[in-house]
């Protein structure tokens, strides 16, 4: 034992497996025992390594997933911000539009009342016209419905005297 530890020591070189083999206490079966252990470690290393890798591959793909789903999300927000100022645009053009109308129909109103007040005094006075005419005709009609029987009236221009014709005299003039 003691030659081969000097051979180990003088190549420089750790224990080779030989001799962790048989230097151990339990002897080789320990050491099998240890090489199992190893051995499933490292497939259990690589299990988990594989793993690792898909949950690395899964949390990728969700977490591109999420990125879309949010930027989608912002232009939502920002598409719908942009609708709410195109709709309160909207509401205030047509709330200024209704004030406007509501000046300009109050407008009409008072020129309409003033119409139809015109339009009323114009009726009553085509009235009193029309009463005032039938009422010249209606007497008119009684005069001339009385006229052989009574006395007539003779037009007044009847009544103007006619100019007298110039007497031829001899009367020297005054010259």
């Amino acid at each position: 034992m003691a030659r081969l530890a000097a051979q180990q020591f003088e190549s420089g070189g750790g224990f080779s497996p030989v001799t962790v083999m048989l230097g151990d206490a339990d002897g080789p079966q320990a050491y099998l025992r240890q090489v199992g252990m190893g051995h499933a470690l490292a497939e259990s290393g690589t299990e988990t390594l594989a793993a690792n890798q898909a949950n690395n591959a899964v949390a990728t793909v969700f977490r591109a997933q999420a990125h879309k789903l949010l930027v989608a999300r912002r232009a939502a927000l920002q598409a719908a911000n942009d609708l709410k100022v195109a709709i309160q645009a909207a509401v205030s053009r047509q709330q200024t539009f209704v004030k406007l109308t509501k000046g300009k129909r109050n407008k009409l109103a008072g020129e309409l009342a003033s119409a139809q007040s015109k339009a009323s005094s114009l009726k009553a006075a085509r009235q009193a016209a029309l009463a005032a005419a039938a009422a010249e005709r209606a007497a008119a009609a009684a005069a001339a419905a009385a006229g052989p029987s009574g006395s007539s009236q003779v037009p007044s221009w009847a009544w103007a005297r006619a100019p007298r014709p110039a007497r031829a005299t001899s009367r020297p003039t005054g010259r």
